[in-house]
């Protein structure tokens, strides 16, 4: 099975790089042989070849990476890089930086879904001459009242949304696009759970029943209110994974407890 290995440049900064040539083409055919779990399956003459090495090199190169190394940058197992195993060897240190690749990859990966999420429910602004207002369409082309970008009533706090200065009232679906931001950033991974269209007439219900500066106040305070909701240790709601109509059943404890805080002059913020 083909693999994929990820050579970081502190290679170039490590004591292998100091070693011979033929050790240094050793050490990156391991790597590049190396499975998920860091064990590389090979002889010594099969492992000689694959490097391009003659046997006596690709000897020497294994009794370097077995023996401890009191100038490693890495100090587990003495330096040691490899140790035997039935069928080959098995890279030391493997699992750390195939976990350090899997965190840089995840922050790509997180970067690109928030760019293409975001370019998917970009609203884009329009004038209409007749009246003068500045009306939002969103991703299915029709305006939303709703949706109108109005100036801020407030200059909120530090935590405060950073759109919410610049938006009127949300409609449901908005608040759902929000909360799938926040909710791929603390899961690093595309939002793919249900119960959305329930919870956004939910939403919808809950709004007919509250009066408008309320609705502000809990837009103003939405990225506490996510934080806080996405922090949950509640069984039930860990074990779904937090989706949105859960956030939305919660909505109310957490428009009050964050108003709460607010209140509470001097102190910092749950979540």
């Amino acid at each position: 099975m083909s693999g994929y290995t990820k050579l970081f440049s502190s290679i170039l900064d490590s004591t292998v790089w100091e070693l011979p040539p033929a050790t240094k083409i050793v050490w990156i055919t391991l790597l590049a042989m190396a499975d998920r779990d860091g064990a590389v399956e090979a002889s010594l003459p099969g492992l000689a070849k694959r490097a391009g090495v003659t046997l006596e090199e690709c000897q020497a190169a294994v009794e370097s990476f077995l023996s401890s190394d009191p100038y490693s940058r890495t100090k587990d197992h003495d330096g040691r890089r490899i140790a035997e195993v039935d069928g080959g060897w098995v890279l030391l240190n493997h699992a750390k930086y195939r976990e350090k690749m899997n965190a840089e990859d995840r922050k790509e990966k997180a970067a690109a879904r928030q760019a293409r999420f975001r370019e998917r429910h970009k609203v884009t602004p329009s004038v209409t001459p007749s009246n003068g207002e500045s009306h939002s369409i969103t991703e299915g082309g029709a305006s939303n009242a709703m949706d109108l970008p109005l100036p801020s009533a407030s200059g909120g706090g530090s935590d405060a949304d950073p759109e919410a200065d610049l938006a009127g009232p949300w409609s449901p679906p908005e608040w759902r696009r929000r909360y799938l931001l926040a909710w791929e950033d603390r899961y690093q991974r595309s939002y793919s759970l249900t119960g959305d269209t329930k919870g956004c007439a939910a939403l919808a219900d809950l709004f007919s029943r509250l009066p408008p500066h309320e609705i502000r106040e809990a837009q103003e305070n939405a990225q506490r209110m996510f934080r806080t909701f996405l922090a949950s240790d509640s069984p039930a709601v860990k074990r779904a994974k937090h989706p949105f109509v859960f956030f939305v059943q919660e909505f109310g404890s957490l428009r009050i407890h964050e108003l709460a805080q607010g209140d509470r002059k001097g102190l910092p913020s749950y979540g």
